[in-house]
């Protein structure tokens, strides 16, 4: 190992940047590889021999005694004390052996006493006696709030991670407003480009921590959502009030609550795959039986998510955390139910062109149901992208939707029936009206003459004319016909953006 880490120095090169010139390579006999993905382990490896002295107050998970954590330099302590009058005396005892054994005597390290801090979660009363550094001669600031190996950890016991939803829902909000002001350089983002970007840039930050952190707090998982959904509003081109379930079932997105949860139930099974004395493995264990004595912890808080998925909630037999098997199961559970929930939701009056049955998707098949749709590939041009997203997701100022907003004076819903046509009115102004049947308006016609002009260019006169029959007898099959092959949904597309002109607000 020494070894190879002489040669791995004696072989670096360096080279100094400043603005765009680039120095000669050069050897440095100082210093480490700092920013090297090999640091950390190497100074895990470094730190080996850190073993502080055991205390009645250590953490004993299945006799196993866990009291700190070390990650490179970054070390932690955790010991339980009383929330009436918490006594630091043993975490003292810790620390002194840190900074004047460890530190001072065997690995000829400095202890940071400008990073050093003191966290009490769930305390109600100040320390009997403070934390001390340098010998007594200075006090370890206690602080409200803590990052550790990424997660923040608060002294509110009630959002202990309260605090690490909102950094990241922020971190993921600041990378959104990046990616969509990148759009002033390399014009207007496809959908297929801008998913690949969001699963780089914005993704990260909205999963992070979903190994500690399980999604019990819905008021915590909203500020992720918030910004996904955001994301995913402002792609498409659609407004606040459009349905939200088409965001994930036409994008390939799945939603956040279902992502993260799948990922915590990933992450046990990757614990019970550890050896048996593996400290991951050892704390998943303590976790189920912490769970069969009703005390809050990891497994129960699997258990609460699972029961509070939306329309589709997971009905869990505890047993199923016993075994990898088990927990492949309640993965394949959760997929289900995030399908059923987004088929739902598109399978409502207000979104007739998004049917489940009509595009022959298999609701409970997270494959069929999430999935990036070809027309997104096949539409070029992004205002004719957005003009039909906002067609299908029912975003538009055609009557069937705009009165789906306003009462009569009575304070009574207007019926649908009675949302006609502003040009023909006789009939209803929906989709399927405005861009087939209306010929109230000779502009209209014109326009629709148009297009099946065009159709038989692209795809010969008689697979036109049967188009064009079809979109006369089953309007949204016809549709959904367009939007499946590459040459005509470019062309419908387009027909979409200027038949929506048509109806303004």
């Amino acid at each position: 190992m020494f070894d190879w880490m002489r040669s791995l120095y004696r072989g670096m090169e360096y080279r100094v940047r400043l603005g765009d010139e680039i120095s000669e390579p050069f050897q440095s006999k100082w210093g480490i590889l700092a920013g090297d993905s090999a640091s950390p382990s190497l100074f895990c490896g470094y730190m080996h021999d850190y073993n502080p002295p055991v205390t009645v107050d250590d953490l004993i998970i299945l006799l196993v005694i866990i009291s700190v954590l070390v990650f490179a330099d970054d070390i932690a302590k955790f010991l339980p004390v009383s929330p009436i009058a918490p006594d630091l005396h043993h975490l003292q005892t810790k620390l002194d052996y840190t900074e004047k054994e460890f530190c001072a005597r065997s690995s000829f390290l400095e202890l940071n006493a400008d990073k050093s801090k003191l966290l009490l979660i769930g305390a109600r009363n100040p320390p009997i006696a403070p934390l001390t550094v340098e010998n007594g001669t200075r006090i370890v600031e206690t602080v409200d709030s803590f990052v550790y190996s990424g997660i923040t950890f608060s002294s509110d016991i009630r959002n202990v991670f309260s605090g690490h939803y909102t950094l990241r829902a922020k971190q993921a909000q600041n990378a959104v407003y990046a990616v969509f002001a990148s759009e002033a350089y390399v014009g207007s983002l496809s959908v297929v480009h801008a998913v690949r970007i969001y699963y780089a840039r914005v993704d990260p930050y909205l999963i992070h921590g979903y190994e500690a952190i399980v999604d019990i707090k819905e008021s915590d998982l909203r500020k992720l959502q918030k910004v996904q959904i955001g994301f995913l509003r402002r792609l498409l081109g659609l407004h606040p009030r459009c349905p939200l379930a088409l965001l994930f079932t036409e994008t390939g997105i799945m939603p956040i609550r279902h992502r993260r949860l799948i990922l915590s139930l990933k992450y046990a099974k990757h614990t019970l795959e550890q050896s048996s004395n593996h400290f991951a493995n050892v704390s998943f264990r303590d976790s189920r039986v912490m769970h069969s004595t009703n005390r809050s912890c990891f497994v129960g808080d699997l258990v609460k998510a699972l029961k509070k998925l939306p329309d589709f909630h997971v009905d869990v037999d505890v047993r199923s955390f016993e075994t990898v098997e088990g927990i492949d199961n309640l993965i394949e559970c959760v997929q289900e139910a995030c399908a059923r929930h987004l088929a739902s939701g598109i399978s409502s009056e207000r979104t007739p062109l998004l049917n489940p049955i009509l595009r022959g998707l298999k609701e409970d098949s997270i494959q069929s149901v999430i999935v990036l749709r070809k027309y997104f590939k096949f539409i070029t041009v992004s205002s004719h992208r957005k003009a039909l997203s906002r067609l299908l997701s029912a975003d538009h100022f055609l009557a069937v939707e705009r009165y789906r907003h306003i009462t009569y004076d009575n304070g009574q819903p207007i019926p649908r029936c009675e949302r006609r046509c502003r040009y023909c009115r006789v009939c209803v102004e929906d989709e399927v009206h405005v861009l087939f049947h209306c010929s109230a308006l000779q502009l209209l016609v014109a326009r629709r003459q148009k297009l099946f002009a065009r159709v038989n260019v692209l795809i010969g006169e008689t697979a036109g004319n049967d188009l064009r029959h079809l979109c006369l007898s089953d309007s949204p099959r016809a549709v959904h016909r367009f939007l499946d092959h590459p040459d005509l949904c470019p062309t419908f597309a387009k027909y979409v953006f200027d038949i929506l002109k048509f109806f303004p607000l």
